[in-house]
């Protein structure tokens, strides 16, 4: 491929791209952010079931120059909810308990089915007709952050990533 070719083919690429990403931008649960800034919440959503347990996933973005650390959450609609991490071993899958997630400073973790996650367990109530599910995220630093999960059938997830 000569320059010249190339010159034509990469704007309607670029155009291609933004096209479809416009039409991906799912339902997400409202963002939001610590009282002092430093503990921004996105992407927030959580698995629409039927069962009396879910599993709720993020991204969080710690925009402070310290490190903090995610230490409970809860929801007003479960049990108890539990900070869980899924551990492979060649195709054996196992999940554990951990008792916090270490957030860097100027850094991001990305709670992700197969990775680190939300467990809600003994739901009160049934989701079914639910849109979103109510969550409080509790920082060792930040405080608490209340938000809202925005409750989807996929099974990976909203195809958006800021």
């Amino acid at each position: 491929m000569n320059r010249r070719t190339a010159l034509k083919i990469i704007p309607g690429a670029l155009a291609m791209t933004a096209a479809s990403q416009a039409l991906m931008v799912p339902a997400l649960g409202a963002d939001a952010k610590s009282v002092n800034g430093a503990i921004e919440l996105r992407n927030i959503w959580a698995r629409a079931s039927k069962s009396e347990d879910t599993t709720a996933y993020l991204d969080i973005l710690n925009h402070g120059t310290t490190s903090d650390n995610l230490i409970a959450v809860n929801s007003p609609l479960a049990e108890r909810c539990v900070l869980q991490k899924t551990h492979w071993s060649g195709l054996t899958m196992s999940t554990v308990a951990v008792t916090s997630i270490s957030i860097p400073a100027m850094g991001r973790v990305r709670l992700t089915p197969g990775g680190t996650y939300i467990e809600i367990l003994g739901l009160s109530q049934s989701l079914e007709g639910r849109n979103d599910l109510p969550l409080s995220l509790t920082f060792s630093e930040a405080g608490q952050i209340d938000v809202t999960a925005e409750l989807t059938m996929r099974l990976l997830g909203p195809t958006r990533q800021n």
